[in-house]
């Protein structure tokens, strides 16, 4: 199964799914630097997640489900610190 992406191409699930722990990761670094939703949303590991989700919504949240989890784990550790 492929996805395709804008200009054509396509990219083979398998790849998205071994980037998947580097799109949280970058998520968690922008949440963590206070970026905007609007510009997250613009990123390409918030493009790698959609595509994630369109190819296999069964195992993948939609973007914005994960920048919730990853925004109150975020929290709660702070909470934990404090």
């Amino acid at each position: 199964m492929k996805t395709s992406l804008a200009q054509g191409q396509s990219t083979p699930v398998a790849h998205l799914e071994a980037s998947y722990p580097a799109y949280c990761q970058s998520l968690r670094i922008l949440i963590r630097d206070s970026t905007p939703l609007g510009k997250i949303k613009r990123t390409a590991c918030w493009r790698g997640l959609e595509l994630l989700h369109n190819a296999c919504p069964e195992m993948h949240e939609e973007p914005f489900m994960v920048y919730r989890l990853i925004k109150d784990e975020m929290a709660n550790l702070l909470k934990s610190v404090a």
